[in-house]
């Protein structure tokens, strides 16, 4: 999902991950994976997950 014309942000807005069963945000836009990948390259982000199965704790932080 993306957050369109979020402000402060670039005009594409945040990236986000919606997972089933969680809260839905009307702000959200879905975008297909591929748009997704793409973003999160270009951005050169990483995904950081808390190491529990029982957690949904995920954020996406810069690579550098």
């Amino acid at each position: 999902m993306i957050i369109r014309g979020s402000k402060g942000r670039k005009p594409e807005g945040v990236l986000r991950i919606e997972f089933q069963g969680g809260r839905s945000s009307e702000a959200l836009t879905p975008i297909t994976w591929d748009e997704w990948f793409m973003l999160f390259d270009e951005r050169r982000l990483a995904f950081l997950k808390q190491d529990s199965r029982s957690s949904k704790f995920n954020k996406l932080v810069g690579r550098d």
